[in-house]
């Protein structure tokens, strides 16, 4: 955390400090040597309170995963589509591994008629490992707001056969909205 903090913090003093200090690190002093000699070079151009201070500051703004996608899901529910999309591109730079943000980022695509970038987060979020029959419910829904019936009538297929109990309604009433020309 103190090494994010001097690396990534707004004062960039103390990103300066960092490369300093290691320019400074000796390889045949000990550990203690190299220690003091560090602490020593900080406290000449920083206050220990104040750099304490500043160091906590930056703790409290710090969120974990979880907490962002729980504030983006809670923006996107709230209609905060551009507040929701920056969230969850900071959930996705903590862990692009997660089909969550992916996920939502595809309804937020969708939600702004992007169905092309809606097609690509929910793909992705597909390969992460998102529930198939949802995931394939939105893809449809975004191939039929598209009007690419051929691929939405295969995305809706899947989400009906995946959860038939969930989407069999929902699927037949945008089928006969397909056949009856959009």
């Amino acid at each position: 955390a103190l090494v994010d903090f001097f690396i990534n913090g707004p004062d960039r003093r103390y990103n300066r400090f960092i490369w300093d200090a290691l320019a400074s690190l000796k390889p045949e002093a000990s550990l203690d040597e190299n220690q003091s000699q560090v602490l020593d070079r900080f406290v000449t151009w920083h206050e220990l309170d104040r750099a304490e201070s500043d160091f906590q500051t930056f703790l409290k703004g710090r969120k974990t995963f979880a907490e962002l996608v729980s504030e983006g899901v809670n923006a996107y529910g709230n209609k905060e589509l551009d507040k929701a999309s920056s969230i969850f591109a900071q959930a996705l730079a903590k862990n692009p591994s997660s089909y969550i943000p992916h996920y939502y980022m595809g309804l937020i695509a969708y939600a702004k008629s992007d169905y092309a970038a809606a097609d690509r987060y929910y793909l992705k979020a597909l390969e992460l490992g998102s529930d198939e029959p949802i995931t394939y419910y939105a893809l449809g829904i975004s191939a039929f707001a598209s009007r690419r019936f051929d691929e939405a009538r295969s995305y809706l297929e899947q989400a009906r056969q995946g959860d038939p109990e969930r989407y069999e309604t929902k699927v037949q009433e945008i089928m006969l909205r397909m056949e009856s020309g959009g």
